[in-house]
């Protein structure tokens, strides 16, 4: 009946003259609903003061700056509800920020790193939030990649360049000013990160690059300086190393093939004294997998395993404890995590696990909307997917 009844309307203003013409009022199309989230997240921390979430927003046509089509935000979630923190706080003083990533607990802080660029040049500040206030720390040139505090003093780990070919990787804050602590651990440019074990603390190089020689990857901080510690890594493609502490030993895996010239599945355990042994799991038909994983965490005395393989049809984690390899239980499925940091966080029984698109399983409610059901939590033994729908409008 409405088109039926524009068209005599239409013939009027036709016949009209310019100077008595009409123009006719035809409502725009109703906008179909967006087939993705404006909201995705990249790294997600669970601390003392629930679970921290970091990622970025799309900006849609009329809110763009500069020629960005996305901007930073970070949020809270609080069983079922999610709040979006005020970002950036003031002062922040990060130049042409691009990026935000949360970096874990710091005490009872969870630490945020906002990064950006100054003449080409990466930057980033740490800030520390403690629910209520920011604490920022001084802009440091390079990119932090993990934070600790040890004796009192925070030490952070990353890559910090000299030059073209070398950088820094471990600092401590002194009197308000950034410095290489025991050294800096100089290297050629490569991912560190810096976690304490045994009362001191061990780096974990991660040299994203092919290691057809024999390369270092780990160091101990012991009687005032850095000791290599373990065996020698190499790989015949990109090699990636991470490291967690379960059990008072080191557990590190990876994509590396070989150690000390040995063929290795990818997995060891390292005592404080250097032995080295790898985990039996000869138990479960999981097994297989273990080539395949990196540590992920520690999860009620259990050691949280998240396979690599990027064909991988739905996110699955696995626990390690004792000779048994079981799945995680009862987690709901979806698209492989895409990051290969801060996308599984663990804090004592509680667990937040990204996703690069939708989470499914029974009692997560169905949205059409892409994304928005892409960060999965557990706690007092059942999980929950909160929507992100709340941080589109």
């Amino acid at each position: 009946m409405r088109a039926c009844a524009l068209v005599p309307h239409l013939l009027i203003a036709l016949a009209a003259s310019a100077a008595t013409a009409q123009f006719i009022a035809i409502p725009p199309l109703v906008a179909p609903a967006p087939r993705a989230s404006h909201v995705y997240g990249s790294s997600v921390c669970c601390w003392e003061g629930g679970v921290l979430v970091a990622g970025h927003r799309m900006l849609r046509d009329n809110t763009q700056r500069s020629g960005r089509r996305s901007a930073p935000w970070l949020a809270e979630v609080l069983g079922q509800a999610v709040r979006e923190l005020t970002w950036p706080p003031p002062y922040l003083n990060v130049p042409d920020p691009d990026g935000i990533r949360v970096c874990g607990a710091v005490g009872a802080r969870v630490a945020v790193v906002a990064e950006g660029k100054r003449d080409r040049r990466r930057v980033s500040r740490l800030l520390l939030w403690d629910g209520r206030d920011w604490e920022m720390l001084p802009l440091v040139t390079g990119t932090i990649h993990s934070v600790v505090e040890h004796e009192g003093r925070l030490v952070i780990g990353g890559e910090f360049p000299v030059n073209e070919t070398t950088a820094l990787h471990v600092l401590s804050l002194n009197d308000g000013e950034w410095l290489p602590f025991g050294g800096g651990l100089p290297l050629p440019r490569t991912i560190v990160e810096v976690l304490p074990w045994q009362g001191t603390l061990v780096a974990v190089g991660d040299p994203w690059d092919r290691a057809t020689d024999n390369v270092r990857c780990l160091w101990l901080w012991r009687h005032g300086h850095w000791s290599p510690l373990g065996p020698e890594f190499r790989s015949g493609r990109g090699l990636m190393v991470k490291a967690v502490v379960w059990n008072d030993r080191l557990v590190v895996g990876g994509t590396f093939t070989a150690l000390d010239g040995a063929p290795s599945a990818g997995l060891f355990i390292l005592d404080a004294d250097g032995t080295l042994a790898e985990p039996e799991a000869a138990a479960g038909r999981y097994r297989s997998a273990l080539p395949l994983v990196i540590p992920a965490g520690v999860w009620d005395g259990r050691l949280v395993l998240r396979p690599l393989q990027p064909w991988a049809r739905s996110v699955s984690l696995l626990l390690l404890d004792g000779a048994e390899l079981t799945p995680m239980p009862r987690m709901p499925t979806g698209q492989p995590m895409m990051y290969a940091q801060g996308d599984v966080s663990i804090r004592g029984r509680e667990m937040a696990v990204l996703a690069f698109g939708d989470f499914t399983g029974a009692g997560i409610p169905n949205d059409n909307v892409f994304g928005r059901r892409q960060l999965a939590c557990w706690r007092d033994g059942s999980w929950w997917v909160p929507s992100l729908e709340v941080l589109e409008e």
